[in-house]
């Protein structure tokens, strides 16, 4: 009995070892991530499964396909990943075929074409941003290019997006923008659409126009010194969101505007039928010098009733101040190339605004209209100090102003991923957007780092509301994240703890609009937000071998409780 007793402990511990050999096996080891089957992670040097995770519920997608001749951009602004129908290990996607805007831009004034070039706008894409091309005209007004169509779009209604075209001419002194709205282009076709001016009126035929297409006005110094002002161009835009041509003013202070109109979509058209005319104006009076020490004036809104506009006054100018000083930081070192950006109360009848840099000395000397300023002062991104603002009143001369810049804000914290985990090497963007009001002041910029090993980053930031992207290394498998409207100010500045989403992974093929497998292009996973898309993932198709269009992607995903 005895050694039949030990011939059975010798098999279980014989089949234990054999279960132990299979559980080893069906754990493979690993470096990292990458070295795992995509639903599981690297833990301990063995693979492990990922804990039950679904993605996001609703995300947008856009794909572009790059250089490929015949594929088009292509934007899906709705995608459910919840639908019972919608397999995200097998997803499917096609582009739509490219299609190509071709035309000519006649002279109203002569035989031949104007040159300059066409800039072709539609919506949507994702969210409120448009979809534009840039088309260059040859000096015979020929265009012809590859933009993508108006549809179908990849929704219900299968709708069709039509572009909005504006013809800008290289030469401004003669001729306005040209409009038309509502152009469809077709997918995978040309579309020609028509694009030629009206029969503008000769300056002497001004008093006998219909419709209006010629305007004329005045403008003087003031009302005290009624003289044309010198150093002076014009140009308006009207209520359609076209520009005129832009003039000078003649040695009477005249000027003569041609009116901007868009092409009607009515087809066949026959003469005034043809175009929708505008019936407001903003005229826009300002320096042909950006250094000159003169204001902008813009008299907005004038009804289109009759040719003359009537006359329009720069008003009284206060003398000119000298003022010069010396930009530090707060450690007491000059910052050179640090820019100062001036922004008048008032002066005379319109708006004044200059800028001026600092020399390598990080010191400055100019002259400035007597007045009230708002002061910006931007240091250079490498310097070791903060952007700031100020009150200047400039009523006498102001020499040798010391100004010091505080030092820039550090913005600690940690990344970690959604057990906890501090994750290394993880890209961290601050992008300013606005100032702490949420104002727009003009001054973007964008700071990067990487998290150490230990998942921590510093940044050394101006104040302002930023936008915050954390994207994590391909191998972490993780997706990333972001926050919007972070404020950065000594009094709000904190320590900041970001934990990233957990991983959700979708699958699939991308091919063109013939079927056949499509690499190298960049499809983009969005936030499905009506006002504004967040990307919350981008892949690019491809594959190691043939091509076979395969693509993977980390998004955002939600745990599921077991």
């Amino acid at each position: 009995m005895k050694p039949r007793s030990l011939a059975i402990r010798a098999a279980g511990v014989l089949a234990l070892l054999l279960v132990s050999s299979c559980s080893m096996e069906s754990a493979p080891s690993c470096i990292d991530n990458l070295d795992c089957p995509l639903n599981q992670r690297c833990e301990d040097f063995h693979c492990v499964n990922f804990p039950s995770i679904v993605p996001t519920s609703v995300v947008a997608i856009e794909i572009q396909p790059g250089p490929v001749q015949g594929s088009a951009f292509t934007s899906i602004p709705e995608l459910d990943l919840k639908d019972p129908e919608v397999d995200i290990d097998e997803l499917e996607f096609e582009v739509m075929p490219s299609s190509r805007l071709k035309g000519t831009i006649d002279s109203p004034f002569a035989p031949g074409g104007v040159p300059g070039s066409v800039t072709a706008t539609r919506a949507p894409a994702i969210d409120s941003r448009k979809l534009s091309f840039n088309i260059p005209v040859d000096e015979a007004g020929f265009f012809d290019f590859e933009i993508s169509p108006s549809g179908p779009a990849e929704t219900q209604d299968k709708k069709n997006y039509p572009y909005d075209l504006v013809f800008s001419p290289s030469n401004r002194a003669d001729l306005p923008q040209l409009g038309r709205k509502g152009f469809v282009v077709p997918s995978g076709a040309f579309a020609l659409p028509d694009l030629s001016y009206p029969t503008y009126p000769a300056l002497q035929d001004i008093e006998n126009q219909n419709p209006i297409l010629l305007l004329r006005g005045k403008v003087l110094q003031s009302p005290a010194y009624p003289h044309p002002p010198t150093g002076y161009k014009i140009d308006g835009i009207t209520d359609l969101g076209l520009r005129t041509n832009q003039v000078g003013l003649d040695a009477e202070g005249r000027f003569w505007l041609r009116l901007p109109v868009l092409r009607s979509s009515v087809d066949p058209c026959d003469g005034e039928r043809c175009f929708i005319f505008p019936k407001l104006i903003t005229l826009v009076i300002r320096p042909e010098s950006g250094s000159a020490r003169l204001p902008t004036v813009q008299i907005s809104d004038l009804a289109i009733e009759s040719f003359d506009l009537g006359t329009f006054f720069i008003g009284d100018l206060p003398p000119t101040r000298m003022l010069s000083g010396t930009v530090t930081a707060a450690d007491g070192s000059r910052l050179a190339g640090g820019w100062l950006f001036f922004t008048a109360d008032r002066l005379g009848n319109g708006s004044f605004t200059f800028s001026i840099q600092t020399d390598t000395e990080g010191s400055f000397s100019t002259t400035l209209p007597e007045g009230g300023y708002r002061v910006l002062l931007l240091p250079p991104e490498t310097a070791p100090a903060r952007l700031d603002s100020f009150r200047l009143e400039l009523w006498q001369d102001f020499l040798d102003w010391q100004l010091a810049l505080p030092p820039r804000l550090a913005l600690n914290g940690t990344v970690r991923d959604y057990q906890r985990n501090p994750i290394p090497e993880v890209t961290v963007w601050a992008t300013r957007v606005t100032d702490l009001e949420g104002n727009t002041d003009g001054v973007v910029r964008r700071w990067e780092t990487q998290t150490d090993g230990l998942g921590r980053f510093t940044l050394a930031l101006d104040t302002g509301r930023y936008n915050l992207e954390f994207v994590p290394p391909a191998s972490s498998r993780l997706p990333r994240t972001q926050k919007t409207g972070f404020a950065v100010s000594p009094s709000t500045i904190d320590f900041l703890d970001v934990e990233l989403p957990p991983p959700a992974f979708l699958q699939g093929h991308l091919f063109d609009s013939l079927g056949q497998p499509l690499c190298g292009a960049t499809i983009s996973f969005f936030k499905a937000d009506p006002d504004r898309a967040f990307l919350i993932g981008e892949t690019i198709s491809g594959d190691s071998g043939t091509c076979t269009g395969a693509f993977t992607a980390v998004i955002p995903g939600i745990l599921v409780a077991p």
